[in-house]
């Protein structure tokens, strides 16, 4: 199955968006982990933000052990504070 990741802020300097491939009932904590291979290629400085990030579809947050079967679109987000 392939899922697009749309990029939120740091993550931004991976592109806008990217497709990953991954398996047909696959957990959002698959999806993290698929993407921890391509930030340790591509940005390594990333992978303390990712493990601190949550994944959004459809206005919802999701939890690592939500299953990803019908959604297409992620959304990477980034931890943010405030003031």
């Amino acid at each position: 199955m392939q899922v697009t990741i749309t990029t939120l802020g740091v993550f931004r300097t991976l592109g806008p968006e990217f497709v990953l491939d991954i398996a047909d009932g696959a957990t959002v904590f698959d999806v993290r982990q698929a993407l921890e291979s391509r930030i340790a290629a591509d940005a390594p400085s990333l992978l303390d933000t990712l493990a601190r990030s949550a994944f959004a579809a459809d206005d919802f947050v999701l939890r690592d052990d939500d299953l990803i079967d019908g959604a297409s679109v992620l959304a990477l987000l980034p931890p943010v504070a405030g003031g």
